[in-house]
């Protein structure tokens, strides 16, 4: 889509064909096309069936013969004459009718309608261009199908797209079943992290790759690893018609292959007409020294690099679409003892939309009874924000756990979080009038922002028409007197028990976990401290690492507690009460900085879940290294 990388790559296919092209009787077309590969889709109209293109000047139409038939470059050059010279619509489809033989009188009419469009294009001095844009546009749909397609189409997710060409690929999404489907309250479209890489190996091998084809795409890897990409793991084409065969995964995250960005890299290569099959191999890759390898041959990337042979399998034995399990094939067959079903469910962390400079604060002192100084961290974020200290209600402020502030066995809070939410109002935020009568002075604050809050993407796209300040990922779980919170980042589980605590500015609160932060809602503090040493637990990590997006922002998402097998907390079971001792005391431990003492008890940890797992020792230390 960038017409310079299409005029450089014209340009190289040209010096490529060297001398061949001095011998060349015939006009030669470089092709090398400025299209999009998957917008111009089929539509069934009164004329009969046509592609249609969504452009800024409207809807371009072309009846599905005229590519079929091989007529359309013809049929666009006609028409770009005709309109340089004015014909009237007569006089074209004559012409029309005369040259383009192979088309029907309904195909001439309908190209007729194209050509009166674009004649009107041109009366208002808005043509030039479009004949090659069809032209090149609709390229793809008459090249055919092929056997191979290779590729590396663009990684955005879906909430990041421009709001045209969502609309514009909304049917696409739709016919390929990736579409996410909202809920009335939560609104999760926007959470559920379709990447419209998913929607280019659908489209791309549905319309240009032949049955038994083989398709290679650079791909994210969040499309093996996150929940929200199960319907990219249909691995089946519209209406079960045509399957699709995984033959191998490259993980390529570790290797940075793309040079300063910051992406989950994947290849996936696969067969159109064959059904899936597990397990798949699953080829892991690591850079064996640091260096510059971007001026390497293939031969000398090959020494800097290892491959590790793993095998990939749906985590969930019983749904082929659930998150892929990726391990050697002896400890796959292992973590069946760890994995399954968990009566405890997760959530995220408050999602302020962007707008942390606004929600999160410092105290700075009490201004009276029920009031609080503060000010914002208005240089947290991305967004720059005026600087604002202020008196504001301390009913509606709790502290804050942010990324940096939980460590293993170690929560650490730092500022603070105004929550215009309640218990009660759940997800939605405190009305506008309730606000202003009970909490003039946090209402008053809000306003300051109010068009920075009103232009959050997470508000238009997921919250539009309710209060300007009311947040994302909130609701009555986030207000739990205790929680056992870890980070969604990382390579590794280090979770830690969040109590209420007393604070001299604003009292006895919850601990409130930001969105980057996946949190168990509990009323009881030892089954918190239970849960915490079996989710720090050797034999847990392992198994989240092999199914989890490693070093992603996906790792350990709350979606991860659906496939460990936790049993339910039992006060009267000696080894749950024994576990829940053994997590306090690590965290006692923590505090007063005594690692040696902690790593022993870490050990103790891991030796009574491997007994709750039935787990020999032996098997305990193959999960360990």
């Amino acid at each position: 889509l960038n017409p310079l990388a299409v005029m450089a790559s014209r340009v190289n296919y040209l010096l490529a064909l060297g001398e061949l092209i001095r011998v060349a009787t015939t006009p030669t077309e470089l092709p090398v096309y400025f299209a999009d590969s998957i917008l111009a889709e089929r539509k069934s109209t009164y004329a009969g069936i046509e592609y249609t293109l969504k452009t800024t000047v409207g809807e371009f139409s072309v009846p599905v013969a005229v590519v079929e038939k091989g007529v359309l470059g013809k049929a666009l050059s006609l028409i770009e004459e005709c309109v340089h010279h004015n014909y009237s619509r007569g006089e074209f489809q004559e012409r029309a009718t005369r040259e383009l033989g192979v088309l029907d009188e309904n195909e001439v009419l309908a190209l007729t309608n194209l050509f009166v469009h674009m004649l009107k294009l041109e009366k208002a001095g808005k043509n030039k261009i479009w004949t090659r844009v069809l032209k090149n546009s609709f390229a793809p749909l008459f090249m055919g199908r092929f056997d191979y397609v290779v590729g590396n189409p663009p990684w955005i997710n879906w909430e990041s797209l421009p709001e045209d060409y969502r609309n514009a690929t909304s049917s696409l999404w739709e016919k390929y079943g990736l579409k996410a489907r909202a809920t009335a309250k939560q609104f999760e479209l926007g959470k559920m992290r379709r990447d419209i890489s998913m929607l280019f190996v659908y489209a791309c091998a549905d319309r240009y790759l032949e049955k038994n084809g083989f398709l290679g795409f650079l791909i994210t890897q969040m499309v093996f690893k996150t929940k929200g990409a199960e319907v990219f793991r249909r691995f089946n084409l519209p209406d079960g018609s045509m399957p699709l065969k995984v033959l191998k995964v490259h993980d390529m995250v570790t290797l940075k292959p793309f040079e300063g960005a910051a992406n989950m890299t994947s290849m996936i290569i696969l067969q159109k007409g064959k059904h899936n099959k597990y397990p798949i191999p699953y080829i892991l890759w690591k850079k064996e020294k640091r260096c510059d390898a971007t001026n390497f041959t293939l031969t000398e990337a090959f020494k800097a690099c290892s491959q590790k042979e793993l095998v990939a399998v749906p985590i969930d034995d019983k749904d082929r679409k659930s998150t892929w399990l990726t391990a050697k094939l002896s400890a796959v067959n292992l973590f069946k003892k760890v994995k399954g079903t968990s009566p405890y469910k997760a959530y995220a962390g408050v999602y302020t939309g962007g707008a942390n400079g606004i929600y999160w604060v410092k105290v700075l002192k009490k201004s009276a009874d029920k009031l609080i100084t503060v000010e914002n961290l208005y240089d947290c974020g991305k967004k720059k924000l005026a600087r604002e200290i202020t008196s504001i209600e301390k009913e509606l402020v709790y502290g804050l756990i942010r990324s940096g502030d939980i460590k293993r066995w170690s929560p650490q809070p730092e500022c603070y979080v105004i929550l215009p939410h309640t218990e009660k109002t759940d997800w939605q935020a405190i009305p506008e009038s309730e606000m202003k009568v009970n909490f003039p002075k946090t209402y008053s604050y809000f306003t300051k922002f109010k068009k920075v809050l009103l232009q959050r993407s997470a508000y238009t796209l997921l919250r539009k028409g309710h209060p300007f300040y009311i947040m994302v990922d909130i609701h009555k779980h986030s207000f739990a007197p205790f929680k056992v919170a870890w980070k969604r980042m990382g390579s590794e589980i280090a979770a830690a028990v969040l109590s209420p605590t007393y604070d001299p500015y604003i009292g006895r609160k919850p601990l409130i976990p930001q969105e980057t932060i996946s949190f168990i809602p509990l009323k009881n503090e030892e089954e918190a401290h239970y849960l915490c040493a079996i989710l720090n637990s050797t034999e847990v990590n392992a198994l989240v690492r092999s199914f989890s997006q490693l070093g992603g922002k996906s790792f350990a998402t709350p979606s991860v507690l659906e496939q460990i097998k936790i049993p339910r907390f039992d006060s009267k079971n000696k080894l749950h009460k024994l576990l829940a001792t053994l997590s306090k005391k690590a965290h006692d431990l923590k505090k007063q900085g005594k690692e040696g003492k902690l790593q022993k008890v870490e050990n103790e940890i891991d030796e009574r879940v491997a007994e709750l797992y039935r787990l020999s020792a032996r098997e305990l230390e193959k999960l360990k290294k």
